[in-house]
């Protein structure tokens, strides 16, 4: 198994334990948003130059989202 293929499955079981936790969508935010300020925190440890880089991956994030809500799909 591949490393993309693991990190696949762990978040797939991440995905099922937050709804194992709390069915309600709405509530997920809140990890959602700490799982954002984790990542944020590891790309400052890597390099502080990649504050910019991760603007940008928010930036991304967000057009994907303007996308589904347009669409219906990923």
């Amino acid at each position: 198994m591949s490393r993309e293929d693991e990190l696949r499955d762990n978040l797939k079981l991440t995905a099922k334990e937050l709804y194992a936790y709390d069915r309600n969508p709405i509530s997920w935010s809140s990890w959602i948003t700490f799982l954002l300020k984790e990542l944020e925190n590891l790309s400052m440890d890597v390099n502080p130059m990649h504050q910019d880089i991760y603007e940008d991956l928010l930036s991304m994030v967000e057009d994907l989202i303007r996308e589904r809500r347009r669409t219906g799909g990923w």
